[in-house]
């Protein structure tokens, strides 16, 4: 996960705030990074999961500006167009390999049952 932010302007924040990505699975905090604060009001930074440790599973993120011991700080974060992108398995469910042998089955066994009618037929010549 990337996050991109910026517009963190020199008014509102100090030298050595920063910014926080926090990943959670439940209420257990599997990952966390930081980054400084470049102050130049610019969306032109960017804090990533990556450094954490790829593949990390998480279902909730924190983003948040904090003081450079941690404190929190007055700056206010907005979220804007956020995009998912998951990985697409190229391998069937184990359940979609299940139906998939059915069908298989089921088309073999009329196929059979069709032609063994079909030889069954005797002819008498009188």
């Amino acid at each position: 996960m990337n996050l991109i932010f910026g517009n963190d302007d020199a008014c509102c924040s100090q030298p050595g705030d920063i910014a926080i990505l926090k990943l959670f699975l439940g209420s257990e905090l599997v990952g966390s990074n930081f980054v400084g604060l470049n102050r130049n009001d610019i969306l032109d930074q960017s804090v990533s999961s990556d450094q954490i440790g790829g593949g990390l599973t998480f279902d909730r993120f924190e983003f948040s500006y904090a003081k450079a011991n941690g404190a929190p700080t007055n700056l206010i974060e907005l979220v804007d167009n956020i995009t998912f992108n998951t990985a697409v398995s190229a391998v069937p469910e184990p359940a979609t390999w299940i139906m998939m042998l059915l069908g298989f089955g089921s088309i073999g066994f009329a196929v059979r049952r069709r032609r063994a009618a079909t030889n069954t037929v005797s002819h008498n010549f009188a």
